[in-house]
């Protein structure tokens, strides 16, 4: 004859003296298997997060170390800029006013991956982004389709490049040959002149999205920029004006970079068993002791 006990565990089978580990089924309260599945979900993100690599210059000092001024040959330029292009840069109120910046040459905010001590790892998720307003741009004849005077634009681990250019008609995102690949007017009605804007540049499974005030907009690629064409540097990144065809004058108040690890297994574990138990109650298994004879 089998005497079954309840336990907290379960229910302990016994028929004998003789002990041997088995599997018996184990019935979770919903509620239960829910808070489970949340601290799968929360040990994940926790792992996630303490891996992440940030980086962030807010307007209210001088850029320093990772970031900085730097001109067309990407030396950094003792602040305020003016000596190599004669760019005009002032700091108050935690804004950095540029401009109007070089047309033939280039005036931009820099971060360095090396100084900063992590790199730009496309097997992760880099995001680099920038709070700004535009206040004037001008782009020479011929180069009104592929630039514009203020550009956001990053390098990652393996040397390839992305850039999305800010015009008074909205953003666009360029490719290969570093000609245009999409467009998208936004917002519209002379808000791109008058407001501040977040925009973000997105490298996640090998697809860079554009982010306009945190609402995705555009999707393109990374790539090897022309030879001979860009003086691109492993793991870094650019703000204001990137082109030797341009101009601009704008107002920014941060610039961001960060690397976080794709989602961890235990995470997406703990997200797939929520889903589950949402919709139906599950049974779940757990180790006892059986005693057997």
């Amino acid at each position: 004859m089998r005497m079954r006990i309840p336990s907290k565990c379960g229910h302990i089978a016994l028929k004998g003296a003789h002990v041997r580990p088995s599997i018996a089924r184990v019935a979770l309260s919903p509620r239960n298997a829910i808070l489970a599945s949340l601290a799968l979900v929360m040990l994940g993100l926790m792992a996630q997060g303490a891996a992440a690599s940030v980086a962030v210059y807010n307007a209210t000092a001088a850029p320093a170390s990772p970031f900085g001024m730097l001109d067309r040959d990407y030396t950094v330029v003792p602040f305020p800029l003016g000596a190599a292009t004669g760019t005009s840069v002032t700091l108050s109120g935690g804004v950095l006013s540029v401009g109007p910046t070089s047309t033939t040459g280039y005036d931009f905010l820099g971060f360095s991956g090396s100084a900063a001590g992590f790199a730009l790892d496309h097997t992760r998720t880099v995001q680099v982004s920038a709070t700004l307003k535009l206040d004037a741009e001008m782009t020479i004849t011929g180069k009104t389709n592929d630039r514009a005077g203020l550009g956001l634009a990053f390098t990652d681990d393996l040397n390839r490049y992305t850039e999305m250019y800010i015009n008074a008609s909205g953003v666009f995102l360029n490719g290969v040959g570093r000609v245009r690949d999409g467009s998208a007017s936004v917002p519209g009605g002379g808000a791109m002149t008058s407001d501040y804007h977040t925009y973000m540049l997105q490298l996640n499974n090998e697809v860079v999205t554009v982010f306009f005030d945190g609402t995705p907009v555009l999707t393109g690629a990374m790539f090897i920029p022309p030879a001979g064409d860009l003086p691109t540097l492993t793991n870094s990144a650019a703000v204001g004006d990137i082109t030797s065809n341009s101009n601009s004058t704008y107002d920014l108040k941060n610039f961001t970079i960060a690397v976080t690890p794709e989602p961890t297994g235990v995470a997406m574990a703990g997200v797939a068993a929520l889903l589950v138990c949402t919709r139906r109650r599950r049974t779940g298994t757990r180790l006892i002791g059986a005693i057997k004879k």
